[in-house]
C-alpha cells in the first residue's frame, strides 16, 4: 500500500535532494581536477587512479551496502550513504598525497554507490503507478543536478576563494541534509508474502533462468553508459579546458549540460509513462550514438563540435537515467535494490573504471576531441545494441530499426 500524497511528496523530495547533494560530493571534484592536480604535482593519469577508487567504492557500496537494505530498510542506508560521501569531502582538502586522496575518493565511492539504488528503490515504491517512470528518472538525474550545481558554484566560489571551498561546502551540506532526513524521512514496511521473505537481498535471483539474461544485458548496457558517463563526469571538464576556455567558463558550460541533461531526463521519464520504456530509451541511444560519430566531420567547427559532442552526452545520460526505471519495472520489490546495486555496480566496475583511468590517460596523452567521440560513438553503439537485444527479451516495446 503506497503511503499518504503529503508522505510521498516528503519521500520523494527528500530523496532527491539527498541525490543531488550525494552528485556534488561524487562529482564536484571534477571541475578542480586540474588545479587538485596543479598544486599537489599530480599528473593527469595519476588523478584518474584518485577517480578510479571512487568508481571500485562505488561497487562495493552498490553491491555490498544498497542490498543492505531490502533486508534492514532504505532509510538507514540512505542516511548512511550521505554521511560516507559528506564527510570525506570535508578531508580531501586538508589531504595531500595520491594514496590518502584514493582512500576517501574511495569511501566517497563507497557512500555515492549505496545510496543511487536504495533512493530509486524507494521512490519507485512510493510513486504513483502513472508517474513512475517520470519520478524515478528525475530521482536519479537528480545527481546530475548535483554536477550541474557544483559546476555553477566552481564558476562563483573558486575564483574567489579557491577550491577548496567548493568541497568544504558541498561537504557541510550534506552533512546538514543527513540530519534532516534523519529527522523527516521514515521507514516504510515493504509489503511482501511470508515466503519471499527469505529471498529479500539475495543475489542468487538475479542470475536464476527468468532473470539470467535480462541481468546480463542490463550489465552491458550500463557499462558502455557507465564509460560514457563517468568519462564525461570526471574528463569532459578538462576536455573543455584544453579547448581554450577557462576554469570559471568550463563551470558555466557544465552546468549548463547538467541542466539540459535535467530537462532531457524529465521529457525521457515522461514519454516513458506514455509511450513505453522502450522507444524511448532506443530514441536516446540512438540520437546520442549518431551525434558522436557526426562529430568526426566538424573539424573545421571547433565550438559546433563541442556543442555536438555535448549534446551527445546529455541524450546519453538522460538514457542511462531512465533505463533506471527500466530496471526498477523488470525485477521484483523485494529484490530491486539488490538488482540495482548489483547490476549498477558491476557496471560501474568495469565501465566506469575504463572510463575513468583509460580517460586519463587518453586525455594525457593529447587525444583530440575527434578521436575521443569516435571511441564515445563505438561504445553508444554497442550500449544500443544490448538495450535492443534485452528490450525483445523482456518483452517490452521498440521500435522497428
Amino acid at each position: 500500500m503506497h503511503p499518504s500524497a503529503p508522505l510521498t511528496l516528503r519521500i520523494i523530495a527528500l530523496c532527491y535532494v539527498i541525490m543531488l547533494l550525494q552528485g556534488a560530493d561524487a562529482f564536484g571534484i571534477s571541475y578542480v581536477a586540474p588545479l587538485l592536480g596543479q598544486e599537489h604535482g599530480i599528473d593527469p593519469q595519476w588523478v584518474g587512479v584518485i577517480f578510479t577508487a571512487s568508481v571500485v567504492g562505488t561497487l562495493l557500496g552498490a553491491i555490498g551496502v544498497a542490498p543492505l537494505s531490502d533486508r534492514v530498510g532504505r532509510r538507514r542506508v540512505l542516511l548512511a550513504s550521505v554521511l560516507l560521501t559528506g564527510v570525506p569531502s570535508l578531508l580531501i582538502p586538508l589531504t595531500t598525497g595520491v594514496p590518502a586522496l584514493a582512500l576517501l575518493r574511495f569511501i566517497v565511492g563507497l557512500g555515492y554507490g549505496a545510496s543511487l539504488p536504495v533512493a530509486v528503490a524507494l521512490v519507485s515504491e512510493v510513486a504513483p503507478v502513472h508517474r513512475r517512470a517520470l519520478l524515478v528518472t528525475l530521482t536519479s538525474t537528480s545527481t546530475v543536478v548535483g554536477m550541474g550545481v557544483s559546476g555553477l558554484a566552481t564558476s562563483l566560489i573558486v575564483p574567489h576563494l579557491g577550491w577548496h571551498a567548493l568541497l568544504y561546502s558541498s561537504g557541510i551540506m550534506s552533512m546538514a541534509v543527513a540530519l534532516i532526513g534523519s529527522r523527516f524521512l521514515p521507514e516504510l514496511r515493504q509489503a511482501s508474502s511470508p515466503d519471499m521473505a527469505p529471498r529479500r537481498g539475495d543475489v542468487r535471483a538475479l542470475i536464476s533462468p527468468s532473470f539470467l539474461r535480462q541481468s546480463l544485458l542490463l550489465c552491458l548496457m550500463l557499462t558502455m553508459s557507465s564509460l560514457v558517463v563517468n568519462f564525461a563526469a570526471y574528463w569532459l571538464p578538462t576536455v573543455i579546458v584544453n579547448q581554450g576556455y577557462s576554469v570559471r567558463d568550463t563551470g558555466f558550460i557544465g552546468s549548463g549540460r547538467q541542466l539540459l541533461t535535467v530537462l532531457a531526463g524529465f521529457a525521457v521519464g515522461w514519454g516513458m509513462d506514455r509511450l513505453g520504456f522502450g522507444r524511448v530509451l532506443v530514441l536516446c541511444y540512438a540520437l546520442a550514438t549518431v551525434l558522436f560519430l557526426v562529430i568526426v566531420g566538424l573539424d573545421a567547427l571547433p565550438v559546433l563540435a563541442l556543442g555536438t559532442l555535448l549534446l551527445g552526452m546529455t541524450l546519453f545520460s538522460a538514457g542511462t537515467s531512465g533505463s533506471l526505471a527500466l530496471i526498477s519495472s523488470v525485477y521484483p520489490v523485494e529484490q530491486r535494490a539488490t538488482a540495482l546495486g548489483w547490476v549498477q555496480g558491476v557496471a560501474r566496475l568495469v565501465g566506469g573504471s575504463i572510463g575513468t583511468s583509460i580517460g586519463g590517460v587518453l586525455v594525457g596523452t593529447g587525444w583530440t576531441q575527434r578521436q575521443l567521440a569516435i571511441g564515445l560513438g563505438c561504445v553508444a553503439l554497442v550500449g544500443l545494441s544490448s538495450l535492443l537485444a534485452m528490450l525483445q527479451r523482456a518483452g517490452h516495446e521498440a521500435p522497428p530499426l
